[in-house]
């Protein structure tokens, strides 16, 4: 079996449910990229140490690349992590203009953001 790992970028192969099973169990640190169902493009699974993993988007904007972390890989697996990378479920600047709305004003009508 392939795997995705840092010595080994340049595979297209996709991300699987046992992939990414066998990927958290080994813990081994790096960044692998979910080349998936081809509408969610720059997803990856960045596994820092063997209880640190999370999933990431990669994305460009003015630009720059830049990256938005999307929860913990523990908390959801790969399915999830795609419908949350598809675009329109998680813009930028959407989340950036709700937490900078949510913390403005006086602290009596401050929402609570990220609960």
């Amino acid at each position: 079996m392939l795997l995705l790992n840092a010595k080994n970028r340049k595979s297209s192969r996709k991300l699987t449910a046992k992939i990414v099973d066998h990927l958290l169990r080994a813990g081994e640190p790096g960044r692998h990229v979910d080349h998936g169902d081809g509408r969610v493009k720059g997803l990856l699974l960045d596994i820092t140490s063997p209880s640190a993993a999370s999933w990431v988007l990669r994305y460009q904007r003015q630009g720059r690349i830049r990256h938005m972390g999307l929860g913990s890989a523990f908390e959801f697996d790969l399915g999830e992590a795609r419908a949350r990378a598809k675009p329109g479920n998680c813009s930028p600047m959407a989340s950036i203009r709700s937490r900078h709305v949510a913390s403005s004003g006086p602290p009596s009508q401050r929402r609570n953001v990220g609960a």
